[in-house]
């Protein structure tokens, strides 16, 4: 059975391959000639729609935010998967992006690592960046041992 697209007139099988199952859109277009009409759609529309989807986020942030905390909870272990999976990916932008941020926060990176080889030598490691603040202000940016001003 052969049908003819009501928009570009071609003629093809009148199978789901060639033409929509759902009674949406034009009745009759091929899958092609429909696509074509729900991009042109969208392009249309999506000023519009974005303008409404900000604005409901604006209005729902709460709600949306308790919604997605649900949601975490109740798929940690696929959503972990997922991200496991994505890193394994895409090792390049995980790398380039830690870089970035040390660079960007070398006092949080500074105390992060003070405090693990502090807990590897089983030590006290409670220093906060407050305190590490305080404690490079009092030496003057400068090593308490040596005087040296590279921290």
């Amino acid at each position: 059975m052969v049908k003819a697209c009501i928009k570009c007139g071609e003629v093809k099988q009148a199978t789901a391959e060639y033409f929509p199952k759902y009674k949406r859109g034009p009745r009759g277009a091929c899958l092609i000639c429909f696509r074509a009409q729900v991009n042109a759609t969208r392009k249309r529309n999506s000023e519009s729609g974005n303008a409404r989807r900000r604005e409901y986020l604006k209005e729902n942030k709460e709600t949306i935010h308790a919604q997605k905390k649900i949601y975490r909870d109740n798929n940690k272990k696929s959503i972990s998967e997922h991200y496991k999976l994505w890193r394994k990916q895409n090792i390049q932008k995980v790398a380039e992006n830690h870089r970035v941020y040390f660079m960007n926060n070398k006092d949080k990176t500074n105390i992060s690592s003070h405090n693990r080889r502090a807990m590897l030598r089983e030590l006290p490691h409670t220093l906060t960046e407050t305190q590490w603040n305080d404690i490079k202000l009092f030496f003057g940016n400068s090593c308490a041992y040596c005087g040296e001003k590279n921290l």
